[in-house]
């Protein structure tokens, strides 16, 4: 593993240290250009910090270790579960993850560290559609998304969602009776598959070339999953797709997250007409949050509009 990478994982694990100082940090890596000629160690990355004002140069040097400790402790534990690492720098991370792309809007909401398992070259090999909605659908709003993912992936697109059981698991169930590849992002650890009753799904998606994700790292406590941790799922899943495409939810459901999202990273929302005409999807939402909702009467429409959109 190189020293960058390594950097990166220790500086997250500082406390205190959020999203929003990480991607400063990686930032200015970017702006001084100092990859181009070696990697990054920890110290340097430090120095960058305090020159940046990322870190104050009042801290003493055992709270950079300790962040350093746990780095080791979690490389460990990745090590021992067969649990990758990327970051921004690496030639396989998702490209609409990366700051740095042209799509990428608000590039401080990018993810600094992916935690996976399978193959994450499935983000950049082809296009991504994110596929969500209500964990309790409708027999119609089940197989709805289980037919558009079908669709996508028949059209070679890899099929993005969240593991969760409902509609999330239809997408990812219809992806994969197609031979297709899915990609989900969990609100937990990689080794804390969440719900328990789609570990088996989760082991399906990487048994067909598909990849499992989490910004969390790997560790020894029990890891307590609270709501903003599926928000934050929510927000990858619109941030890596060129669309998203819901069948099923209500106003408490927490796909809501999701197009909130999709609408803030510019991301076309689409929806099936039928869902709409019986009710399962609540257009007044759309109106309420000034988010524009493309309508389809088939999944095979859908994949027209999609090859139409400019975010590829």
């Amino acid at each position: 593993m190189n020293k960058t990478k390594i950097a990166i994982l220790a500086a997250s694990c500082l406390k205190g240290i959020g999203l929003y100082r990480i991607n400063r940090l990686i930032e200015s890596i970017v702006l001084s250009k100092k990859l181009k000629h070696q990697d990054i160690d920890y110290f340097e990355l430090i120095e960058i910090g305090i020159q940046e004002q990322i870190f104050s140069e009042m801290l003493p040097i055992s709270y950079f270790l300790e962040g350093y400790r746990k780095a080791e402790s979690i490389l460990e534990q990745c090590q021992q579960k067969q649990i990758h690492i990327a970051i921004p720098f690496d030639e396989n991370f998702p490209n609409l993850l990366k700051f740095g792309h042209e799509l990428t809007v608000h590039y401080r909401d990018c993810p600094p560290i992916l935690f996976y398992q399978g193959d994450l070259s499935i983000f950049n090999e082809g296009e991504c559609v994110a596929v969500i909605g209500t964990r309790s659908p409708s027999q119609e709003g089940y197989r709805a998304n289980e037919k558009i993912a079908s669709c996508l992936a028949q059209n070679h697109m890899t099929v993005v969602s969240g593991l969760a059981i409902g509609c999330d698991s239809a997408a990812h169930q219809g992806c994969l009776k197609m031979e297709g590849h899915t990609a989900a992002f969990l609100p937990s650890p990689i080794d804390c598959i969440l719900p328990i009753s789609n570990r088996q799904l989760a082991e399906d998606i990487l048994s067909q070339g598909g990849c499992l994700l989490s910004e969390y790292p790997t560790q020894k406590d029990v890891f307590q999953v609270q709501n903003y941790h599926y928000i934050q799922r929510d927000r990858l899943q619109a941030m890596s797709s060129m669309a998203v495409v819901t069948s099923e939810f209500d106003k408490k459901s927490g796909t809501v997250h999701t197009l909130r999202y999709a609408k803030q990273y510019q991301k076309p929302v689409y929806a099936l007409q039928s869902m709409v005409s019986s009710g399962h999807i609540p257009l007044d939402f759309f109106e309420e949050e000034g988010i524009a909702l493309n309508l389809f009467n088939t999944p095979e429409e859908m994949i027209e509009q999609l090859k139409k959109s400019p975010i590829r």
